[in-house]
């Protein structure tokens, strides 16, 4: 069993437990962080794969040179989550 859940300021956007397979959608409703949480509730060993996808406003817009810098970040910020998602699933 697990518990999967996507927070933004305290208010659950969306949230499922125990389904093997599932497709969860869900849209901010601020600029502030949404949380994505995904907690193991028994001892089995679990096999996790997530696929976050983001929608692309503004694809359209040519990029500057600090557009590119933004990106960078982004993407930089987005291995670092990835990265600590890797070390929770792990534990």
């Amino acid at each position: 069993m697990f518990l999967l859940q996507a927070t933004q300021n305290g208010n659950e956007l969306a949230g499922m437990t125990g389904k093997r397979d599932h497709r969860m959608e869900f849209r901010s409703k601020s600029s502030s962080e949404i949380e994505f949480c995904w907690t193991k509730l028994d001892r089995k060993s679990k096999k996790v794969s997530f696929l976050i996808t983001q929608n692309t406003n503004g694809a359209e817009e040519k990029a500057t040179g600090d557009t590119v810098e933004d990106l960078a970040n982004d993407i930089a910020d987005l291995q670092m989550k990835l990265d600590l998602i890797s070390l929770n699933i792990n534990a």
